[in-house]
This record gives C-alpha cells, structure tokens and sequence, in this order.
C-alpha cells in the first residue's frame, strides 16, 4: 500500500520506517535536514527495535495521492498540517497519531468523519539527529474509529500497521486516548527539569509528584463524568494512584535496578524543548487544567508544570527539580 507518514520526527519515522522494512510503500514526509539525512544515508534505527539503516522515501512535501495518510505531527501542529495536504489526500483513509485528545476532532475539519482511524502509541521513541532515530519501548500501538463504526476497514489497517508494532483495537478510542492522557501527564516533568523521568521517580525528594499529578488528572477525570477505557495501563494507573503513596515509591524504588530503570526516558515534550519548538503541554496537561476550570475542580500541580514548561519554552533554562512542587 501507498502509505504517507506526515510529519516523521521520532515516532512517525519509527512507525513509517518500520513498514517500509515491513514490505510497505512508504513515503516519510518530514524537515528539511531530516529528509537529506535519510536521501543519503537511509533511516537508522536503533534500541528496542535493533539496529538497522532502512531505506525509505523522504521528502519535504507531499506532492502524489496516498491510499494511506498518517499524521504524525504534534497536535498543535495539526490542522495546519491538514490544510496543506488535504487536497492530495483526499477521500483515502487518515490515521492520526497524536497524544491528547483532540485530535480526531481537528481532522474532522477537513475530512469526512468516515475517513478518520484514531491511533493512540504506546511506545518511546527519541529523535536523536537527522535521519537517526531511537526506540526505547517498543511497545504497541491501539486504533479504533472515533465516529463512524468500519469493523472490517479497522482490522485492514491493524493487518498493515502490525508490520510496524503490534496493533490493538478499541472499542471506544476516545477513552482509550483519556487513558493514555494520564499516563502522559509525567512527560512534563523532564521538560521542566532536563532531567530523565527516573531521575524524578527515584528521588525521595521529588518521586511522590508523578503519582500526585496522574491522581489529580483521574481525579478531575471522575468529577467530570469523562470516562478512561478499562485497559491494563488505565487499570494499573488507577491501582497505583489509589494506595498509599509509600507502597508506588517503593515499586519505583525497586525498578531503578533494572533494565528499565537505567534506560533514560525523557519523552516527547523534553524533546520539543531541546530542538527549540512549541510544546504539547498545553493538549495534555492543560487538558487537565481546563476540565477542572469547568466543573470547578482545583489541579494544582498540573497547573504548575504547565506554567513551568511554557517558561522553560520562554528561556530554554531547565529548573531544578524541587520546583516542580506547587507553591
């Protein structure tokens, strides 16, 4: 299939790379220095998918129709992103890629509701220099169509897509992505600090954050009435955020001697800090922030690192981690 990553930083070239290995025709469609990279050199892959140099189309601008677009941009970056290209892509299938929860919606603006394929990735991928990309968890990745029902159509994409990672449908993708919201609440704290996520999870200082920010999300969550889907991730984000703070620290505690502990996670909104860009902070976090404005509900310390991170985006100096406490 004629496939078009749109988009391809970190998690669109690993996905689009990773079909193109797979078999798939694929075209990346990503910046300047970045295509040039892959041009002449292939895609370089490396971590959790092993280490391979793939050789896959790239290009600045999607200039032919695909039978498969897959938008791989941050959210705010997406409706513009739909504007330049939904002429070429016209009535084909689109997949969009995002965290948050927005963006089926913003695609619904410029495409019909039938066209549109949520896609939710779970897994960690870092862009480390054009045309070099790192996985850290493999991971997988849950579809489910957010408006019109297509059974059939969803399990032709889960056919294409498993060539990548391995695909999970769901039933009610718009609880799968608030599942999912919560668990990328903690992507702020590296973009506020400079520091992995385990460098805050294991700190006595600071480790009862994370928990504290997921248990404010679920909780203004609750008071909304909006519902997470009930997914392994959901159901162990709820155990863990409902014990005493004690018992996660002590798991954490326990993690940072294994593999995964001594693997740094920085995330994706780290990522955007250090190349310079606007952050998503705003589509997850303030997600947050802006559901509890409406009900009533006070989330502090999603409402700090909001601000935090649109000061680190401001200055480009990281805080020390003791900051991360709301005043």
């Amino acid at each position: 299939m004629k496939i078009a990553v749109v988009g391809a930083g970190a998690v669109g070239s690993l996905v689009g790379g990773l079909l193109a290995d797979g078999g798939e025709d694929v075209t990346l469609i990503g910046r300047s220095a970045h295509v040039q990279a892959i041009q002449e050199h292939g895609l370089h892959l490396e971590g959790a998918v092993g280490e391979r140099i793939i050789r896959v189309k790239a290009q600045e601008q999607l200039t032919e129709s695909p039978e498969l677009t897959i938008f791989a941009t941050k959210t705010q970056d997406l409706a513009e992103t739909c504007r330049s290209v939904a002429p070429l892509v016209g009535e084909g299938p689109v997949i969009t890629m995002q965290n948050g929860v927005r963006c089926d919606r913003i695609a619904r603006e410029f495409f019909i509701p039938d066209q549109i394929v949520g896609c939710m990735v779970f897994c960690s991928a870092t862009f480390l220099e054009p045309g070099r990309v790192s996985c850290q968890v493999r991971g997988w990745l849950t579809i489910g169509d957010p408006f019109v029902s297509q059974p059939s159509r969803l399990q032709k994409i889960k056919g294409i897509l498993s060539k990548a990672l391995p695909v999970h449908i769901s039933r009610d993708i718009a609880a799968t992505r608030w599942t999912k919201l919560i668990t990328n609440l903690n992507n702020a704290l590296p973009a506020v600090t400079g520091l992995p996520l385990q460098d805050i999870y294991f700190s006595k200082s600071t480790s009862q954050i994370p928990l504290r920010i997921m248990r404010e999300g679920l909780e203004t969550l609750s008071a909304a009435r909006i519902r997470m889907d009930n997914s392994p991730q959901a159901l162990a984000v709820r155990l863990a955020t409902s014990l005493p703070e004690s018992f996660p620290t002590a798991v954490l505690g326990a993690l940072s001697h294994t593999r995964m502990g001594r693997q740094p996670m920085f995330g994706s909104t780290w990522q955007s800090i250090k190349r310079g860009s606007a952050t998503e902070i705003d589509y997850l976090n303030g997600e947050i922030v802006d559901v509890g404005k409406k009900i009533g509900h006070d989330t502090p310390y999603n409402a700090h690192v909001v601000q935090l991170v649109h000061e680190v985006e401001k200055s480009g100096k990281f805080y020390p981690p003791e900051k991360l406490w709301p005043e």
